[in-house]
């Protein structure tokens, strides 16, 4: 019998699917937050933001469109902050270094590159 005869059928083909998508997302959330209770204080100071920067290379295709994502690297950087202080302080500052870092390192890649 098809779906068009019984409609109940898919209907559960449906109810299924989200159970299997919301079973994928939420063990991925809950690795994550087993991930997040491992981390230790690297500082003495009574809070620390800790950025969790992932490298991932996407491979695109000759007409630009993106087949295919492999994930090179995984780092973690911590920064205390003093009691008192706005985070947002200190992660801008912080975005705004690697943001700096970042065209720094391509230039300076590049060049080695072609001085090989």
């Amino acid at each position: 019998m098809s779906t068009e005869e019984n409609p109940n059928n898919f209907q559960d083909e449906i109810t299924e699917a989200v159970y299997k998508n919301f079973e994928q997302i939420s063990q991925a959330y809950y690795q994550e937050l087993d991930e997040y209770s491992n981390l230790k204080k690297l500082t003495d100071s009574p809070h620390e933001i800790v950025f969790d920067v992932t490298a991932t290379v996407l491979e695109e295709n000759l007409k630009g469109e993106i087949v295919g994502t492999k994930e090179i690297s995984t780092q973690k950087y911590y920064i205390p902050v003093p009691i008192n202080q706005d985070y947002d302080v200190f992660m801008q500052t912080f975005f705004s270094h690697i943001h700096n870092c970042l065209g720094d390192a391509a230039s300076k890649a590049n060049n080695k590159k072609n001085n090989e």
